[in-house]
């Protein structure tokens, strides 16, 4: 009995080990995507690993010298990255706003800051900087308007007014600590 008690032990034990190595694995792959995270917005990303059990796993990966973790500002970055990206950093926000509803997401190239699928919906997610909304105005002016939709972060307001990107069927500011605040779209 104690040898079938020492095989279902190691046997568990192996499963644990697993599951560990399975988000070590993801959590590389979305810092390797998005560069540096806020430990708030990867503990979102990984529901099933509670807060205490991540920094353990997230200290793993820092003595590996697979990332760099900033206790300070709470940012979680990819080894060799140095400065965290606000406009990827409130993309991350946004999209975790549809969590876990989201069935694919990526970092994207410039105008657009990543992408997303929702069920039968796709969506691009842009950040628009202050005073560079005739930039994005001209840069996506070709745009058709079917699908991806559109989702555009603006830093303030006031910018919302500077802005005719088509295929828009939001705006939002994203604060520091995270927050999304959505505005209407008024063609």
């Amino acid at each position: 009995s104690s040898a079938a008690s020492d095989v279902y032990k190691r046997q568990s034990m192996h499963q644990i080990y697993q599951q560990e190595e399975n988000i070590l694995s993801r959590i590389i792959s979305m810092l390797s995507m998005y560069h540096c995270l806020y430990l708030a917005q990867l503990c979102r990303l990984f529901p099933e690993v509670n807060n205490e059990q991540l920094t353990v796993l997230l200290r793993k990966l820092v003595r590996k010298g697979r990332l760099t973790l900033d206790s300070a500002t709470g940012l979680v970055c990819y080894t060799g990255v140095k400065d965290a990206d606000s406009a990827t950093l409130s993309a991350v926000w946004l999209l975790l706003d549809f969590y876990p509803e989201i069935t694919y997401h990526t970092i994207c190239d410039y105008p657009v800051t990543l992408c997303f699928s929702v069920s039968d919906d796709c969506f691009d997610v842009i950040y628009v900087s202050m005073g560079k909304e005739q930039l994005l105005n001209q840069a996506l002016s070709s745009y058709k308007e079917e699908c991806p939709k559109r989702l555009v972060i603006v830093e303030n307001v006031a910018q919302m007014s500077l802005l005719s990107i088509p295929g828009t069927v939001g705006y939002c500011t994203v604060s520091a600590t995270g927050q999304v605040t959505y505005y209407k779209f008024k063609e």
